[in-house]
């Protein structure tokens, strides 16, 4: 019998070439200097690297070539542990990278990529792999896409969507039927906004979990929400020195996987549960995991490149998140 993974990560890399500092956001005809500068891996690789130093058996589905920027990410994953075993290298290059200007309160990207040099083999990874969750499957209004999250789930897994940046609308046609065949979503309220067009957070994650069993919203200095049919529960973030909000929305959802997978761990009778509505968490179970959750990401933004911490860390912030937890 084939050993299951927990975690399987679709999506290409992205070099990030960071520069914190800046006096006021690029616009035409500035010349602005920043005062400091990091080049780093971005993108799911993050989420790849803080799911691995957080216990979490992750295999990650992505594309390279033999440029310098491929070469940059091989490196560091090599270094930081991660498993190789999916990963497509081709011998042309595939450049993706995106220049960061990052600010206290929010972040900005100018990006590049090449066109893709072959395809990810979605359903045959899906078949092979046995996830217990797939993370970033394509989300859009195609039939396929769908069509992959119902191999998910006859697979005996579950579809985790980040969302990323989107200009699409819950009422593009097929859109909302996706929507529907996901068992957690976590966008940011940016994010949300655009696919709700309602601008309150509260608003705008009653309109996703019409379609979604467990929406979790990531609403930066706000915290952070989840919603699991009428119940609401909300999180505030951490008061840190904030240096660098890069990687900030992956650390949150690589916190949140890893403390739903270990609440799973001692609730086995859920793991098989067919989806996220029939995953009897209790308000504790909530708090745990959404506590880990914005504990990763305020440990990200301390520091420029989002370095993972350690589990020890992560349980260290959780404590100090308990007293500031509410049920709404």
């Amino acid at each position: 019998m084939a050993i299951r993974t927990d975690v399987l990560l679709f999506a290409d890399y992205f070099c990030d070439v960071i520069i914190t500092g800046l006096p006021e956001p690029p616009r035409l005809g500035a010349d602005l200097f920043g005062q400091a500068l990091e080049i780093a891996p971005g993108g799911v690789y993050i989420l790849a690297h803080w799911l691995h130093s957080l216990g979490v058996g992750v295999r990650w589905a992505a594309r390279f070539g033999n440029d310098i920027f491929s070469r940059f990410i091989l490196e560091e994953a090599a270094r930081t542990g991660l498993d190789p075993s999916l990963f497509q290298v081709y011998p042309v290059p595939y450049r993706v990278l995106s220049f960061s200007f990052s600010f206290a309160h929010d972040r900005g990207f100018i990006s590049y990529n090449d066109p893709a040099p072959g395809e990810i083999d979605h359903a045959g990874l899906i078949r092979s792999q046995q996830p217990r969750w797939v993370v970033n499957s394509p989300f859009d209004d195609a039939p396929g896409s769908r069509a992959l999250m119902d191999l998910v789930h006859q697979q005996g897994g579950r579809v985790f969507i980040d969302c990323q940046y989107t200009t699409a609308s819950l009422a593009d046609p097929g859109l909302a039927e996706t929507l529907s065949k996901v068992d957690i979503f976590a966008p940011n309220l940016s994010e949300a906004s655009q696919l709700t067009a309602e601008t309150e957070p509260l608003a705008a994650l009653a309109r996703l979990a019409d379609f979604c069993p467990l929406v979790v919203l990531k609403c930066g200095a706000q915290g952070a929400y989840a919603r699991r049919g009428g119940q609401v529960w909300h999180s505030p973030a951490l008061q840190v020195d904030v240096i660098d909000t890069t990687g900030a929305g992956d650390s949150f959802n690589a916190g949140f996987l890893a403390g739903l997978l270990a609440a799973l761990l001692e609730r086995p009778a859920m793991q098989n549960a067919a989806r996220a509505d029939q995953l009897l968490l209790d308000s504790d179970d909530v708090q745990h995991i959404l506590g880990r959750a914005v504990a990763s990401a305020s440990l990200c933004v301390m520091q420029t490149g989002c370095v993972p911490p350690s589990r020890d860390q992560v349980v260290e912030r959780v404590a100090t998140l308990r007293p500031m937890f509410r049920s709404l």
